[in-house]
């Protein structure tokens, strides 16, 4: 099928209800789209090698879900299948769906079909803070009973995706240029840092996707006029916009006054004064309510509405999350991966923390590694000790110049940054950071991958530490 009829041809199996087989249901992107989907009263099941945290909660919502790939998982009354692209198409049940001639369909081919059939909907996209930017937006209007489908979990949001008869808020991901056919009410985008050269083979080809993007918007284009990209695109796509921000030429902007006061103005003359909980720590943070606060305005949503949350906002999992604060040691895990993103975790941290700042850093793809290999280091400015773990190569095999060893390298020779210790696993990269870390010490555990485990590991060991000052 071509780009163009894909989405047409998912529309209509949608529309059919026919049962799909979901190949790899266990990821976050993959388990939302599920919840989705079955709330259109379609028969969903399933399959993972790994079935993860999710497959409980879709289990008890009636969707069938199976550990590992077998060709019996697409037999009749399948109709029509979505793969993750972590799923390669050797696995058996997907070779059985293509001798059955069924449509094979990508993840991010689906999503957008759903957006397009919705009368409301607002669709978010970004290098970075589009999943927190989501998040918060989801729980600003919860009133509203808003559907969802979002690349993390946060408090109120235990399942990554959901039915409601409000507008649908989706995460649109960029990563395998399908954020291309995402046609929405409102489309937001928060930064166009270049990124995922795994599938772009230039920064222009990147900017061309978020181009699309922002040219089909039904009603109004939100783009960040702090950023320079996603500023650029947003004036030249031809649709009625709104900036947001911190910047001058921002329409709908914030003056930070501190660690939790933020001031908004909006195109109307109105201004709101805004205590940002505790929960919601850091100025990129405030930014990621600003884009919110936005499309709260140009969809007309009354303050009554959104202003009670406030108080009760939460992170999505991974995004400064504290997951040990014990013996004077306080643990960390962010999914920043990108420079630009760690830059403001480490940023942040800075702001919070006047002791020792430590890291572990996992670095995710190796075709991002090497592309961005001379930006790393800078962005770990003010850290005093950082580990790096092996890359996470997701299904990237490793390529000559991308190895966590020539990351040292770029370490060793920047001016201002500490050396870098290279691990030889995730358990000695806890141990290394065990080894070091002492009473007064911020431990920040970063990384997409599974990185998270040293967190853990962590706070395990560090009851049974003798800390010191």
């Amino acid at each position: 099928m071509r780009d163009g009829n894909v989405i047409a041809t998912v529309q209509d199996l949608i529309a059919s209800r026919a049962s799909v087989h979901m190949s790899g249901i266990g990821g976050v992107g993959m388990a939302g789209l599920a919840l989705l989907l079955q709330s259109k009263g379609i028969r969903v099941s399933g399959c993972d090698l790994h079935p993860g945290p999710f497959a409980e909660g879709l289990r008890a919502v009636g969707i069938h879900v199976d550990t590992g790939h077998a060709m019996e998982q697409t037999r009749d009354p399948v109709a029509w299948v979505i793969r993750s692209a972590a799923v390669r198409m050797e696995q058996p049940d997907l070779q059985h769906a293509l001798a059955r001639g069924l449509a094979i369909v990508r993840r991010g081919e689906v999503l957008p079909a759903l957006v397009r059939a919705s009368s409301r909907s607002v669709a978010v996209a970004g290098t970075h803070g589009k999943t927190t930017t989501s998040t918060l937006l989801a729980q600003l209007i919860e009133p509203l009973q808003p559907a969802w489908c979002i690349g993390g979990v946060s408090a109120p949001y235990s399942m990554p995706g959901g039915d409601g008869t409000g507008p649908l808020v989706v995460e649109a991901d960029e990563s395998d240029g399908t954020l291309a056919h995402y046609v929405a009410d409102v489309a937001l985008v928060t930064n166009v840092d270049f990124d995922h050269m795994e599938h772009f083979d230039s920064v222009a080809d990147f900017e061309s996707c978020f181009q699309a993007f922002m040219g089909q918007a039904r009603d109004c284009v939100v783009y960040c006029a702090d950023d320079a990209r996603a500023t650029a695109l947003g004036l030249a796509c031809g649709r009625h916009t709104v900036g947001y921000g911190f910047s001058r030429e921002a329409a709908v902007r914030g003056v930070w006054s501190g660690r939790r006061a933020l001031t908004v103005s909006y195109p109307d003359g109105h201004v709101e004064q805004i205590a940002l909980p505790d929960t919601l720590p850091g100025k990129h943070n405030a930014l990621n309510l600003l884009g919110a606060l936005a499309v709260c305005f140009v969809m007309e949503i009354p303050e009554r509405v959104w202003r009670p949350n406030i108080g009760s906002l939460s992170l999505p999992a991974r995004r400064f999350e504290v997951v040990a604060d014990s013996c004077g040691i306080q643990v960390v895990t962010d999914y920043a991966h990108h420079p630009v993103e760690i830059r403001a975790v480490i940023q942040m941290a800075r702001e919070l923390h006047a002791g020792r700042i430590l890291v572990v850093f996992q670095p995710h793809r190796y075709t991002r590694t090497r592309a961005l290999l001379r930006a790393f280091p800078a962005a770990f400015w003010g850290v005093d000790q950082v580990v790096l773990a092996p890359v996470y190569g997701a299904s990237e095999k490793p390529i000559p110049g991308a190895s966590v060893k020539d990351l040292q390298h770029q370490f060793a020779i920047e001016d201002g940054v500490c050396d870098a210790i290279v691990a030889e696993n995730l358990e000695q990269a806890a141990t290394f950071m065990a080894e070091e870390m002492r009473a007064g010490d911020l431990i920040l555990v970063i990384g997409a991958g599974d990185v998270e485990r040293v967190g853990r590991m962590l706070a395990q060991v560090i009851p049974h530490l003798n800390t010191h000052e």
